[in-house]
């Protein structure tokens, strides 16, 4: 086996199960903590060293970035949106599809990953609201849809920077200010919630002083409930999920 590597150095073994030389080159890690490796192979070991040499001096050369060709945004979109769908809830990936696929990708897809701009971002935006009409709101959905995405592109080291970051740098920080209720205002929501019945009223019990969720407020169950120890374990939620067909996407439908 290889020996432990530096960010940016090479190792070179041989692969008795491949009956093969390897030079393995050492990148770093993504943005989840795993491994980034580019390999070489050749049965001659002088071989599999001139190749290793060649793509370090390639790395080097490209500023630490693969020497590859960038994938578009429209493909590594699909990638993104595969990974992302064994990291977070159904529903929230269905959003995340629904506005990468309808927002993001047609308007962006054509640029490979290294050639969006801070420019860009902003075009987005204007795409949403000032050219379709639609909502602020959805307009910032889109932008961190796509600055996950770019930091994924980063981690991998298809780009240098996340431009979606570096167009908050050019706009400036700004920071929204958020209402909250007064001490006199929550005590007259949990009166009104006391005239309730208790299915209805113990969910404004559950908000106004947990702070949680409405689908899990809606899931809670007894048993996560310690009286004794005087705390709520959130186990569940309830939400409806997007269903899937079952024929592997072979029906069209």
């Amino acid at each position: 086996m290889p020996k432990r590597r530096d960010h940016g150095s090479g190792g070179l073994y041989w692969d008795k199960r491949k009956g093969l030389w390897r030079g393995v080159l050492d990148l770093g890690r993504d943005a989840e903590g795993k491994r980034l490796q580019k390999e070489v192979t050749s049965k001659d070991r002088k071989t599999a060293a001139a190749k290793l040499k060649k793509l370090m001096d390639a790395v080097e050369a490209n500023g630490g970035l693969l020497p590859e060709k960038p994938p578009t945004l429209a493909e590594w979109a699909e990638w993104w949106l595969e990974d992302e769908k064994h990291r977070v809830d159904p529903k929230t990936w269905a959003n995340y599809s629904s506005i990468t696929r309808r927002w993001v990708v047609p308007l962006l897809g054509k640029k490979t990953v290294d050639q969006v701009r801070p420019a860009d971002v902003t075009a987005l935006r204007r795409h949403i609201v000032d050219d379709n009409g639609r909502g602020l709101s959805l307009a910032r959905q889109a932008r961190v849809c796509l600055s996950k995405m770019m930091a994924a592109a980063k981690a991998n080291r298809y780009c240098r920077t996340n431009p979606v970051e570096d167009a908050s740098k050019v706009r400036g920080s700004t920071i929204a200010k958020r209402g909250s209720f007064t001490t006199e205002q929550g005590q007259a929501i949990l009166r009104a919630a006391d005239a309730l019945p208790d299915w209805d009223g113990s969910r404004w019990w559950f908000k106004l002083l947990v702070g949680q969720r409405q689908g899990e407020i809606l899931g809670a169950t007894l048993d996560a409930l310690d009286l004794e120890g005087g705390y709520y374990e959130v186990g569940w939620k309830l939400e409806q999920l997007p269903r899937e067909h079952g024929c592997g996407g072979t029906c069209g439908k």
